[in-house]
């Protein structure tokens, strides 16, 4: 059995419907074994990098979920990260990585494999 996919799927599970709190999810960072998020809470303008079981303001960083394939597409879901509140240990429904910042292509960036790369870039 998969724990890696199992301790989330039981977290998203088991997280009440609540209020999802105002942080936004803006990156992910792994270094030297860590795994580092950086949170945002818009309404303070708090902003940090913070590890597992870290606090940030009135949360506790309970997991990250990394992206999993998605065959259907053949692409990958967003990254998603669970905090807890630390006054009571709720858990609160998981934030998914924000897509601003996903780029967005232009149809200029994009290759059509029947007709070869748009006319002008010299190839």
């Amino acid at each position: 059995m998969n724990f890696r996919i199992l301790i989330p799927l039981l977290i998203l599970l088991t997280t009440p419907l609540l209020a999802q709190p105002a942080i936004e999810f803006n990156g992910v960072v792994v270094s030297g074994g860590k795994t580092r998020v950086s949170l945002l809470d818009p309404a303070t303008g708090q902003a940090g990098w913070v590890t597992i079981g870290g606090r940030f303001g009135d949360y506790i960083l309970a997991a990250y979920i990394p992206a999993a394939p998605s065959p259907a597409i053949g692409s990958t879901k967003a990254d998603a990260v669970v905090l807890k509140r630390a006054s009571d240990g709720q858990l609160m429904p998981p934030i998914g990585l924000k897509d601003a910042f996903q780029p967005e292509s232009s149809p200029s960036d994009r290759t059509d494999p029947e007709s070869g790369p748009p006319a002008g870039d010299g190839s």
